[in-house]
């Protein structure tokens, strides 16, 4: 018969093999996103926020993660938790942002730390 090969196949077998096709689907569109940028290494299901629960409870400051990934990345990285986010330090990546000229929106205007950087 055709599904001789499946009779043997158990919930778990399912479980693991969708699992499997997951991780590889989700590696797939890490390493072949556009504009690749550096930052912390995700992993499936919780992206980096396994970061963000080592700096916050272990090391009791979460700031101190985004001078971790700062010192370790640059000026501009990005991380990944359930979407992607670009996190920009430097005020003239703000400055390019919110120009009347710009085709780009600021969705939000009134952040404290841009007042912070004079933007």
């Amino acid at each position: 018969m055709i599904f001789k090969p499946f009779e043997n196949f158990e919930i778990n077998d399912f479980i693991l093999s969708f699992f499997t096709i997951y991780v590889a689907y989700y590696y797939y569109k890490y390493f072949t996103r556009i504009n690749p940028l550096p930052g912390p290494f995700p992993l499936p299901l919780i992206g980096t926020f396994h970061y963000l629960i080592w700096f916050r409870w272990i090391k009791k400051d979460t700031t101190m993660f985004f001078k971790f990934c700062y010192d370790k990345y640059g000026d501009i990285y990005e991380i990944n938790n359930t979407m992607r986010i670009i996190v920009l330090c430097r005020s003239e990546y703000f400055e390019d942002l919110s120009t009347t000229k710009s085709k780009l929106e600021m969705r939000c205007p009134d952040y404290e730390g841009l007042k912070e950087l004079g933007v």
